[in-house]
Parts: C-alpha cells; sequence; structure tokens
C-alpha cells in the first residue's frame, strides 16, 4: 500500500498518548519512565495500545503494511499482542508490542511466541527489561530458526523523547545481539551505550568489498577461459530461488570460480553481487562488514549476492556473519548467500542455515572438459596420464596443462613446480636468494591454510617490506586482510616440493635461526603465534591434513594428547552451545567468569562477548573502591547455603577460640559475596583485555582497596575468598613484587591460623563446613599465590602441593570432581611433571564430556544442592590445564594427530625425541622445582634502554619472573649494588641476556654485571648467556661462536617470544 504520512501534530498526540498510559504525565517527566508498571490488565493494555499507536506514527513515513494478524488479541487475559508491519528501507518487520502479567515462561507467552513468522524479523516489546529468563526464550526461539528481538519500555521511551530513531534502534540491536552475540538485556537502550556504538559506527572504516566483476578483474582471470560447470544452472536457478545456498567441495575443486561465474551472470540480470573472502577477517572487519551489508540492504532495490569465501578457514566468524545474514534474508527478501566451504566444515554451517539449498561439486565435474580445452591437440594416452598425474585437483591440472603447452612433458610434480617457479620468479627484481626462502617461509605454511604476518616474514626470512611488495606484484604472494599467502593452497605445496629441496636456503635457516626442516617450522610458527592463535592455527593443520589413522597408540603419552585434543574440542563446543542459549549462565557470574576464561584460553574470546557485556552490567566504581551488584545473582542462593553450612559446622568445630574466626550469624554475607565477585570481575576483564592498560589497573586498585587491615580480604573466617581475589588481582597483573595489597594478603595466606593468618598445618581449610573441600580450598590458595609470584621453590607452597598430592586418590571422587579439577590446575602451576597425573586428567574430562553435567550447567544451588558454577568451573579448569599441556608439548601433538606424511614424520619424530631426550636429561640432572629467584636476568646499557623496557615488560605480563632494575627501583635502594648484582648475575637467574651495543661495552656497570654472567657460565654446562646484539660490537670474553639473536631485525615482542620459548624448553 502507499506510504502514510504522519503529521507533526499526529506524531505529538501519539507520543502524549504513549507517556499518558503511566499514569498522570503532568507529574512524570519522559526521563523518569524506566518501567511499565501497575496492576489490572486494562493498564497494560493501555500501554500495549499507546505503544502501537507511537510506534505506528514513528514508523508513519516509511510504509506501513497491512498485515492479517494486525491488531490481535490471541484471547488470553494475559497477552495483549497488537501488530505492527513497516518498511524500513528494504527490511520487512513486526512489531508486536507484547504485554502480560504472568511469568516470561508462562503459557500464555509461550503459545503468543509460538504462532511468531519465521519468515519475519520479530521485534517483540515487551514490558520490563528482559529477563534471564527472558533472554533464555529469545535465544532458544533464534536456535530453532525464529528471528527475534527484545525491546524493553526504555527503548520505547528512547523513541519518544528523540534519543534515537526507530532505524537506529533497529541497526543497534541488530549488531548488539545478532552480530556481536549478546544477550537481549545487554541491547537496551542506556545513553553510553548507544553513544559508545554511535562513535564506533563513525570512525569505523568503510570496507572495500568487491564486485564480483572486479575481483576477476584484479586477480587478472579471463572469464572466458572458464570452463562452464555442469552445475551451473543449477545454482544459478538455486541463488535466484533461495536466500542461502552452500556451494560444498574440496580444495581446489572449482568452488569459487563457479560461484563467481553465476554471480556475474546475476550481475548481467542487474543484481548487485560482492564477493568476501573470510579467510584473515578480524572481528572489527567483520564488524565493519556487518554494517555495510545492513547499509546496502537498507537502500538496495534490486536483488543483493552476497558470495561468502572460505568460510572454513575462520569458521567462528564464518558462522556469525551466516547468523547475521540470515535475519537479513529473512527481513528484506531479496538477499542471497551463496557460502562456499570445504566438507570437514559444512555441517557447522548447516545448523546455522538449515532453510539453505545444497550444491555439492566434485573436480570430476569438469575435470575433462578442462582436458579437452587446453590440451585438445594431445593423445589421448597423454591425456590419460595427465588426469592421472593431477588427481582431483583442478589447480594442478590446469598448471600442468598450461606448462605441457609451453614446455612439453613433464614427469613428476617436481619438474612441475620446477617450471612453474622458473615462469613465476623470472620477472623478479632484487636478491633473489632472500626472495626465495620468504617464498619457501610462506608455502610451508601455506599448504595448510596458515597465513603468515609481516612481521614472521621479516623475521624468518630476513625480508624487508619493499620486497614482500615486490613478491606481490610478480603474484608469487596475495595479501588478505594483514597476512600473506601464496595463491592457493595447492600451489604452496608444489613450491614447497620444490624449494624445499634446496640445501643452501636450509643451511641458512639452520645458521641463522635454528631451524633444520619443515616440521620445525611448523613448530616455530605456532610458537612464535600469540597463545590465543594457537588453537586456531592447530585446527587449520589437523583438518587440512586430517586425522591420521597409523598413530602408535600404545605409546602412552601420545595417546593421552590425542584424547585430550578431541575432549577439548568437545568441552568448547558444550561451552560454545551454552553460549547461543544463555551468556548469562543462569544468572551466575562465577560461571561466565570460568567461560571467558577457558574461551580466551584458545583464542575465542568473541564468543564470550555477550558474557563479559552481562559482568560489566553488574559492576560500578564508587570512591575508588569497586562495587558488585550481586542481589539478584543466582550465587546469592548459594552464598545463602554457605552461612547454614557455617552454622552447622559451627555446632562440632569450636569457632569461638579465635578472634578471627566470625560465627556465622555475625558475618556480612553480602559484603562476602560481593569480595568473592570481585576477584571474578578482576578474572573476567584480565581474560579479555589482558593485564598491560590502564583500564585493568584501575580495576585492581578499587579491589585492592577492599582489604582488611589483617591482610586479608573479609571474612578472615573464609581464605578462599581472599585466594578468589588474589587470583583475580595476579590476572590483573598485580604481584607480590609490585603493590603492597597483594603481598600482605599474600602473607596472610601463608601463616598459620596461630599467627593470625589462613593456614592449618600444610593446607587450608574451608571455613565454610561441607560447603567447601580442604582439597578444594588448599588448590585454590596455592593457585592465587603462584598467580601473584609467590615462587614455586616457596616451602609454603611446596609443602601444600605434597599435601594435595597425598590426596590424589580424592581427586577422582564422585560428586568431588570440581576438586580434582582445581588440583590439576594447581598442581600444573607448580609445574610438576603432567605426565605424572594423566589417569586423573583423563577420568575427570571424560566426566566432563558428559551429558549429565550439562543438563544442570545454569541451575541453582537450591536445585542442585551443590555450587551453582560446577559444570562451567570443572570445564574451564580441565580446558586450561590441558590446552597448557598441549601448547607445551606441540611437537607432540603434531605426531599424535599424524599431520606430517613420510619425511615430514620421521623428521618430527626425530625432533620429538631430541626433545625428550633433552628433558629426560634435565630431570635427572635439575632439582623438581627451580631454586632460582629469577627465571631471566637483563643486562643492558641505559642507552638502549627502550628497547629492552619493551623486551622487559612482555615478558612480565607473559608470567615470567625477570630482573629488569626499573621494576627493582624500590628494591635496590640502599642496598650494596656492587655485591648485590653481583648475586643475581652470578647465582639467582636461570639465563641472563646481554643486550650488547657499543655502550654496553664501554660502560661500568655493564660491563661488571657481563663479568658476573660470564663467571657462571664458565661454571654451567648448558647455556646460560644469551645475547642479543643491537650493533655489531666485539665483547671482551664472549666467545665469537656462541650462538646470538640479531636485535637489529628482531623486534622487542619477538625477542620476548625467543627467551620464553628457552625457558620452556
Amino acid at each position: 500500500m502507499p506510504s502514510t504520512k504522519i503529521s507533526n501534530t499526529q506524531l505529538a498526540q501519539a507520543i502524549s498518548q504513549y507517556w499518558q498510559s503511566y499514569g498522570d504525565h503532568l507529574n512524570k517527566s519522559p526521563e523518569a519512565f524506566r518501567k511499565w508498571s501497575g496492576n489490572g490488565i486494562k493498564f497494560f493494555r493501555a500501554i500495549g495500545e499507546a505503544t502501537y499507536n507511537l510506534l505506528n506514527a514513528i514508523g508513519g513515513a516509511e510504509e506501513i503494511l497491512d498485515n492479517s494478524f494486525s491488531r490481535q488479541d490471541l484471547k488470553s487475559e494475559f497477552v495483549f499482542a497488537p501488530t505492527l508491519a513497516v518498511h524500513l528501507g528494504s527490511f520487512r518487520f513486526c512489531f508486536y508490542p507484547l504485554v502480560s502479567s504472568g511469568p516470561a515462561d508462562s503459557k500464555a507467552q509461550n503459545e503468543f511466541y509460538s504462532k511468531l513468522d519465521h519468515n519475519l524479523l520479530n521485534f517483540v516489546v515487551i514490558p520490563n527489561r528482559p529477563s534471564p529468563d527472558d533472554c533464555i526464550s529469545a535465544a532458544s526461539l533464534r536456535l530453532k530458526g525464529i528471528s527475534i528481538i527484545l525491546a524493553a519500555p526504555d527503548d520505547i521511551d528512547a523513541l519518544a523523547s528523540n534519543l534515537w530513531t526507530l532505524e537506529e534502534m533497529t541497526q543497534y540491536k541488530y549488531f548488539r545481539v545478532l552480530l556481536q552475540g549478546g544477550v537481549d538485556a545487554d541491547a537496551v537502550f542506556t545513553a553510553w551505550q548507544v553513544n559508545k556504538f554511535r562513535e564506533q559506527i563513525s570512525t569505523r572504516v568503510s570496507p572495500r568489498i568487491p564486485s564480483a566483476n572486479k575481483f576477476i578483474e584484479n586477480r587478472q582471470d579471463d572469464p572466458r577461459e572458464w570452463i562452464t560447470h555442469p552445475k551451473f544452472e543449477k545454482l544459478l536457478e538455486a541463488v535466484s530461488s533461495n536466500s542461502c545456498v552452500f556451494v560444498v567441495g574440496e580444495s581446489a575443486s572449482g568452488k569459487s570460480t563457479l560461484a563467481l561465474n553465476v554471480g556475474l551472470r546475476h550481475e548481467a540480470r542487474g543484481s548487485k553481487v560482492l564477493y568476501i573472502n573470510i579467510a584473515t577477517l578480524t572481528d572489527q572487519q567483520a564488524f565493519d562488514i556487518g554494517y555495510y551489508l545492513f547499509q546496502e540492504s537498507l537502500k538496495q532495490n534490486n536483488k543483493l549476492i552476497i558470495i561468502l569465501d572460505d568460510l572454513h578457514c575462520r569458521p567462528e566468524i564464518g558462522l556469525r556473519l551466516l547468523s547475521y545474514l540470515k535475519t537479513f534474508s529473512i527481513a528484506a527478501s531479496d538477499i542471497c548467500v551463496m557460502a562456499i566451504c570445504w566438507p570437514h566444515y559444512f555441517e557447522d554451517f548447516r545448523e546455522i542455515r538449515e532453510d539453505a539449498a545444497v550444491i555439492r561439486i566434485d573436480a570430476a565435474d569438469v575435470k575433462n572438459d578442462m582436458i579437452s580445452k587446453f590440451g585438445g591437440s594431445l593423445s589421448s594416452k597423454t591425456r590419460n596420464e595427465i588426469s592421472e598425474f593431477a588427481g582431483n585437483d583442478l589447480l594442478i591440472l590446469r598448471l600442468t596443462l598450461e606448462t605441457i603447452g609451453k614446455h612439453g612433458l613433464i614427469s613428476d610434480y617436481g619438474s612441475l613446480a620446477q617450471q612453474i617457479w622458473m615462469q613465476r620468479s623470472q620477472g623478479l627484481r632484487g636478491d633473489r636468494v632472500t626472495l626465495t626462502r620468504a617464498v619457501l617461509v610462506a608455502s610451508l605454511l601455506g599448504q595448510y591454510e596458515c597465513y603468515v604476518s609481516e612481521e614472521y616474514l621479516q623475521s624468518r626470512a630476513g625480508i624487508t617490506r619493499a620486497q614482500i611488495k615486490e613478491l606481490q606484484r610478480s603474484k608469487l604472494l596475495l595479501q588478505k586482510g594483514d597476512r600473506y599467502s601464496l595463491p592457493h593452497r595447492s600451489f604452496a605445496r608444489l613450491l614447497t616440493l620444490l624449494l624445499g629441496t634446496q640445501k643452501d636456503i636450509w643451511a641458512w635457516f639452520r645458521s641463522k635461526k635454528g631451524i633444520n626442516n619443515a616440521p620445525q617450522f611448523v613448530l616455530d610458527y605456532l610458537e612464535f603465534l600469540d597463545p590465543s592463535e594457537v588453537w586456531k592455527a592447530l585446527e587449520l593443520i589437523t583438518k587440512t591434513e586430517g586425522m591420521k589413522s597409523e598413530v602408535n597408540q600404545s605409546q602412552r603419552d601420545v595417546h593421552f594428547i590425542t584424547q585430550s585434543w578431541k575432549k577439548i574440542d568437545t568441552l568448547l563446543q558444550k561451552m560454545y552451545e551454552q553460549q547461543v542459549l544463555d551468556p548469562t549462565w543462569g544468572n551466575t557470574i562465577s560461571s561466565i567468569t570460568f567461560a571467558c576464561e577457558a574461551l580466551s584460553a584458545v583464542g575465542e574470546s568473541e564468543k564470550a562477548q555477550g558474557s563479559i557485556d552481562f559482568i560489566r552490567s553488574l559492576y560500578r566504581l564508587e570512591s575508588g573502591r569497586l562495587a558488585v551488584e550481586v542481589e539478584n545473582l543466582s550465587t546469592a542462593k548459594d552464598f545463602a547455603q554457605i552461612r547454614l553450612r557455617m552454622e552447622n559446622e559451627e555446632k562440632v568445630l569450636p569457632f569461638s577460640r579465635s578472634s578471627t574466626m566470625e560465627m556465622a550469624k555475625n558475618i556480612d554475607i553480602h559484603l562476602m559475596h560481593e569480595n568473592w565477585a570481585c576477584g571474578l570481575v578482576l578474572c573476567a576483564e584480565s581474560s579479555l583485555r589482558g593485564n598491560n592498560n590502564e583500564y585493568m589497573q584501575l580495576l585492581a586498585k578499587a579491589v585492592e582497596a577492599r582489604i582488611e587491615s589483617g591482610g586479608n580480604f573479609y571474612p578472615a573466617r573464609v581464605p578462599w575468598i581472599t585466594a578468589r581475589v588474589l587470583i583475580g588481582l595476579g590476572r590483573a597483573g598485580r604481584t607480590v613484587e609490585n603493590s603492597d595489597g597483594v603481598k600482605r594478603a599474600a602473607e596472610w595466606l601463608m601463616r598459620n591460623r596461630t599467627e593470625g593468618g589462613a593456614r592449618e598445618a600444610s593446607f587450608w581449610t574451608s571455613g565454610t563446613g561441607t560447603w567447601n573441600t580442604s582439597l578444594e580450598v588448599t588448590a585454590m590458595c596455592i593457585i592465587a599465590l603462584r598467580e601473584v609470584g609467590v615462587l614455586s621453590s616457596h616451602p609454603v607452597l611446596i609443602e601444600a602441593t605434597e599435601w594435595l598430592l597425598d590426596q590424589r586418590k580424592n581427586w577422582t571422587d564422585i560428586g568431588h570432581e570440581l576438586d580434582g579439577a582445581v588440583a590439576i590446575d594447581a598442581y600444573l602451576q607448580m609445574n610438576r611433571p603432567w605426565n605424572e597425573i594423566t589417569d586423573q586428567i583423563t577420568w575427570l574430562s571424560s566426566w566432563a564430556v558428559g551429558q549429565a553435567i550439562w543438563m544442570y550447567a545454569t541451575e541453582s544451588s537450591d536445585k542442585t544442592h551443590d555450587q551453582s558454577c560446577r559444570a562451567a568451573q570443572v570445564a574451564a579448569f580441565l580446558v586450561r590445564s590441558m590446552w597448557s599441556i598441549l601448547r607445551k608439548d606441540l611437537a607432540h601433538l603434531l605426531i599424535a594427530l599424524g599431520v606430517f606424511h613420510g619425511d615430514y614424520q620421521a623428521s618430527l619424530a626425530s625432533l620429538s625425541s631430541e626433545l625428550q631426550a633433552t628433558k629426560s636429561v634435565a630431570r635427572s640432572t635439575v632439582m623438581p622445582t627451580t631454586t632460582f629467584e629469577w627465571d631471566v636476568a637483563l643486562s643492558y646499557a641505559s642507552e638502549d634502554h627502550v628497547y629492552v623496557e619493551k623486551v622487559a615488560t612482555c615478558l612480565k605480563n607473559k608470567g615470567i619472573k625477570v630482573f629488569f632494575d626499573k621494576f627493582e627501583e624500590v628494591n635496590l635502594w640502599g642496598k650494596d649494588l656492587y655485591i648485590h648484582l653481583d648475586e643475581i648475575y652470578r647465582k639467582n637467574a636461570r639465563f641472563c641476556v646481554m643486550f650488547l651495543s657499543e655502550d654496553y661495552v664501554r660502560k661500568t656497570w655493564p660491563s661488571h654485571e657481563r663479568r658476573s654472567a660470564q663467571a657462571r657460565a664458565l661454571e654451567e654446562k648448558q647455556e646460560y648467556l644469551l645475547p642479543v646484539m643491537l650493533d655489531k660490537v666485539d665483547v671482551p670474553g664472549l666467545p665469537p661462536t656462541i650462538g646470538f639473536v640479531d636485535g637489529t631485525t628482531n623486534s622487542p615482542a619477538q625477542v620476548c617470544r625467543m627467551i620464553e620459548k628457552k625457558i620452556h624448553t
């Protein structure tokens, strides 16, 4: 129907009617209308009618659609849902002002939800801020394919007050809920969040998304040379009649070419076709693209087709974009997504778009046609040989045909690679040796779909930025986002086959980088990555290769690592599912925190965004102290139970014997709950933000302000409250070295009860009766003390760990699985060998992946009679523990997963044997726990302090004990530095890193440090001095044969990673 224009007078009348529905509008300002309240169905109906009229008026400038459900009453005394359907650009929405005086899960509301249209985007305006139950209901409906977003009174008030427009509200909720994965409660209008969103939109960089034609032009491909695919017409029709089509096939089977060809045909028909390769998209780029597509859909009159290529390279972004674009195709009728992926990943993506059409393709579909077109003059025998030679790889097939056309027949892959390399490299300008090294590095990793950063190429191949541009010019490297790769995985494998045999290149890698073979390069790459990136890289490597069956499962450690990999993946999938269903985890702050930590540990922090947003809605800074709203959390029921357990404990234990043992009736349970929550807030925030930023330091100081005069965090009776806060402070970067408050709390925790502390003999008791066991609390205290920098060699920690091991038989007790999971984490924090507790990890992880525990993942303690966070905490501890084990033994992991074939497998096995032998020698000659005060001491000249301080800060943030004089100014104050520094550099550090420069050689204090370190080196049978060359300089007493790192080509971050690797070897 034609647009209906609403005058300003009519709009004012609608707004006035809306506000009057609250009551006496003369006594209330618009800002006061924060929620709908009152009694009686008439009042609720009045609000529903007024909201309907307001939305009608605001949307009146657009097209108002007739709808058969218009002003529908579901014949319930509890529900009134008039319907308003509007067009916003090309988007079609239905708004339902839903009024209910019953609970969110009432029969009437469920009846209403069941009638929602699957083919529309449904905005449901509810009479309250979305509760956890409301959010769960909405998330569950979205999982079932019903697109629903909840709006609250604050949202409608903001519309009436002209604080935002209907279009802006739609955009904001789209992004908060559908693109960023938040919960509906997080998308309610608040001025600061909306302003932040506006700022993000205004400062965003508009992405350059090419059309299908432009993309083909950029890669200098000629569509006239393409083979007409037998499934072209089928895909063309599928795109015309569906909102989503999957194009599924193996690598180099012709998926992208077919999709682009179909896109070209639709462009010729007047459609707009956009090509997006998500292989290296960052989260911010995905957001920018999401916003761009939203804007395009608003103004698009013709069909919009979006090609999403290489979904398998970034599955998490692929899933998010598919889910997000699904709502586009529902709200805007003329949008289609062509999603391209490998078969391994298809089922995961299909869960998001069960309505999609599927076109499966195979190289065999066009293989013979390609041979006929490009090899028509060849004999039938030669064609058959070429077909067999290329297998099902169309890229190899085409390259073979082109090479034969120019150079004649080839005998093997090596000959093909040689011809292709000669053709592609003949125009290279500059140092060909360096350029060839860089191509080999990119090839070695590109065959696993791993794209390398400029930083990695420069550090490992010794290449400059200008030389990288030269490789791009010659089409040997392609830039994908901020990373680089060869044009295709098959191309990378060919060049790896050729260049990997050049001994002079490997000689250079061996002498300069200590890398001897391809498997070592893969290991080096994984260790170079930030920890959060390693999991994703391993997933790509294993899924491109597939898990092999020839692994020797009789090897106990290898079998354990293989099973751990699978169980981590299973636990993460369960966490992902719970995050989608309910990011608040039943309104349980502890479960949210543990989920955030586990997801961040494997680089999936974006999946925790909805959870962290919920936590951020709970806390605020007040007069320099952190305050957390805990009253409405599910854990409030836990703490009510805790008081009862404490009272029961007092009936059997003489708690009146100590002035620090508060009686349960006198304990401020709210303050106790809030202190515990403060520790969780720090853990959650640091898992996403890291600890090296001003905001985290501000939060940490605000939590430290809550410390009691005795050094504990209230109450003294319950040491695990102090332990939980210390864990949070440690994750936020506060240690016994840099914080007086943390030092006092750690000392209190380690003192005996008889001395006014928290410890009982060699362990800690809970103070909360049977709610927590001594096993769980002792493990927590060990973790807390290690997190804040207490040495693993401290007698208190050694004694507590031995007590923990004495209780090992209890780690797997039925009903006490949480105790075992925390004990495992504490044991590993003490740097004890993981292969001593594989039985316990195996049993607990098998229990954790079972279905039973996850049925109660969000149940509160009044229903389970156990800690509300049990499922999330056990899963998180196990994910972190097993992942830390795998990261330390990447060589074993790659062997266990069977990634490499033939010589690669032998090389990696050899590497693993060398590593194992080294570890065996180390175990036989070094005490189980280090006696060094410092992991590493840095020696440098003050002129080089900028470079060195970046290294020191990086090491500190990784939890490495680093001696850097700027960090120790207070401790050094007043000491005899000549004697004290000699002790440090000669006795108290495991390694000494010397930053060598002309200033270092000529200055007095660096020379003193160097002589002390050299004296130690003469006594050591293993390396101690680790030189970093900042200038080409001869250093007295330093043999020219000693290996060094070049500081002029390696950044401080790279040197930091090398030191970390050395320490953990």
